[in-house]
């Protein structure tokens, strides 16, 4: 219908804007394209094509070249001039080393940390506006010191090196799971701006259609195994990956029903001993709906102000479950 259209051109529009205002913003539509609310409404593709589709810069190759130095000419045969994903921070071109292994090298984009501190600067000035102004943040913490916990982990992010580390983190917690594998990292091939990893190709968990159509990749079988992984990594490990849209997810016919890929640890958080806890507890109390469990978890995870008021948070969890605001095992069971 006419509504519906302009929404559409709306969210075209937005997302293009997004993209001309540059990285840093980019990011923020990333964010806002995994938000529940907007998966089946006409904003969902324009954004979700930040994820992976962003308009990829000129000179890869002449950018990976400046930033490896010798060890570009001494190991690299060839670089695909096309890249074949990017996004907010860099772009992925596919190449083969002299010793004939394929590789996809993440090459990050000229003078990003220029433009993050511009931007950053503009942010905080804003963020700073909202503490002077008295707007609340609705928890005992300002709006200023939010904004430098965002700050620092976005330029965590773009630092390659700790994303190498975060990968290799991940692949040796899931050593013996044959079911979920991470492209392996060349660490001599790498740095600060330069990510260089094992070709991995895979289905996109965004192409849902193409996984239903392959008869070696099962659906529920990946979704099943993704909340498995997901699990493990907050109870078992406490390590986990702080990114999981779609467009860093992706499954191959490497076993039965496929395995699962997760690319991209520039984003990644730990939990200690009481939130691993309290992360099985609040499980358990949303399968069960249990208010009372719900909120003992999250008094063990540390996510309560001192001195909360335990019957009205209580009571607002058990609305919440009333009216199906609250995704539940009781509620897919209904």
């Amino acid at each position: 219908d006419a509504a519906a259209r302009v929404r559409r051109r709306a969210a075209r529009r937005v997302a293009d804007l997004l993209v001309e205002l540059g990285p840093t913003y980019v990011k923020l539509g990333q964010i806002a394209s995994c938000r529940r609310e907007l998966v089946d409404t006409e904003w969902a593709p324009p954004l979700q094509r930040l994820q992976d589709q962003v308009p990829a810069f000129p000179g890869g190759e002449a950018e990976l070249r400046r930033r490896l130095g010798r060890r570009f000419e001494e190991r690299f045969e060839a670089v695909d001039g096309a890249p074949v994903a990017a996004a907010s921070l860099g772009q992925v071109h596919l190449a083969t080393l002299r010793d004939g292994r394929r590789v996809a090298v993440k090459v990050q984009r000229p003078n990003l940390k220029a433009i993050y501190d511009k931007d950053v600067a503009l942010l905080r000035t804003i963020f700073k506006a909202l503490d002077r102004f008295k707007v609340s943040v609705g928890v005992d913490q300002a709006w200023g010191a939010i904004f430098d916990d965002a700050a620092d982990l976005l330029y965590r992010e773009i630092d390659y090196r700790c994303e190498a580390a975060h990968a290799r983190e991940f692949a040796e917690n899931f050593r013996d799971a044959p079911w979920v594998t991470t492209p392996e990292i060349f660490d001599d091939l790498s740095t600060e701006h330069v990510l260089t990893m094992a070709y991995v190709p895979g289905v996109s968990l965004k192409d849902v259609a193409a996984i239903e159509a392959d008869p070696s990749l099962d659906a529920k079988s990946l979704a099943r195994n993704l909340a498995r992984c997901y699990l493990l990594q907050f109870c078992r490990h406490g390590f986990f990956n702080t990114d999981p849209h779609a467009g860093n997810l992706a499954a191959d016919a490497a076993i039965p029903k496929g395995r699962l890929i997760v690319y991209d640890f520039g984003q990644a958080a730990r939990l200690d001993e009481n939130e691993r806890a309290g992360a099985l507890m609040l499980l358990e109390a949303l399968l069960d709906e249990d208010a009372e469990l719900c909120v003992d978890a999250f008094s063990t995870m540390g996510v309560l102000k001192e001195g909360y008021d335990r019957e009205a948070i209580v009571a607002t969890v058990a609305d919440n479950f009333r009216a199906g605001r609250v995704a539940t095992g009781k509620g897919a069971a209904r």
